[in-house]
């Protein structure tokens, strides 16, 4: 048998999860209030959907310290309306006096709660992201300065995600050759 690491023995949370579609009338759907394992990143995946708008997490018994405290509660699920159109045009500019900055620029998208801004150093590997809620810029510091990045932005909401079809790319020069793929 394999030994986890970091696990203390004795360490261990109980817990209650709630669903409501209302905010009134809750469900119990996660009984974890009798768990005596250590299990710090739980991830349940339910086999029955629910609906639900809100959620409670009630603590049972936690070993560690009178204190409750979550440090992460991420929720997934899917919405029933549509998911936002995509961001229509952006532009891109690198900073010339920092080549190692751009700035992104968008119109908002009605019905968006957010942006992912993907970039990287090819069309076909935007491996990094920024995650941009309630804005419609991003600064992006982090760029190396003899690089070439392309960039592109998606939108979402509780429907799902909208990728954009349009690429654009930053020239490592000074001189701000922007191209659209």
């Amino acid at each position: 048998m394999a030994v986890q690491k970091g696990v203390v023995s004795g360490v261990y949370q109980s817990y209650l999860i709630y669903a409501s579609a209302n905010g009134e009338d809750w469900s119990l759907v996660v009984d974890y209030g009798t768990k005596k394992t250590d299990t710090p990143h739980d991830y349940i995946e339910f086999e029955e959907p629910f609906k639900a708008l809100y959620i409670k997490l009630q603590n049972k018994e936690y070993t560690v310290s009178e204190n409750f405290s979550v440090r992460d509660l991420r929720i997934f699920g899917k919405g029933q309306g549509s998911t936002p159109r995509a961001v229509n045009d952006f532009t891109v500019e690198r900073d010339e006096a920092d080549p190692c900055k751009a700035r992104l620029c968008w119109e908002a998208v009605p019905d968006a709660q957010g942006y992912i801004v993907r970039y990287g150093i090819a069309g076909d590997k935007l491996y990094n992201n920024f995650q941009v809620m309630g804005e419609n810029t991003l600064e992006i510091g982090s760029l190396n300065r003899e690089v070439a990045y392309y960039f592109t932005i998606d939108t979402y909401n509780e429907n799902g995600i909208t990728r954009t079809s349009q690429i654009m790319s930053v020239q490592k020069n000074a001189e701000q050759n922007l191209n659209r793929l």
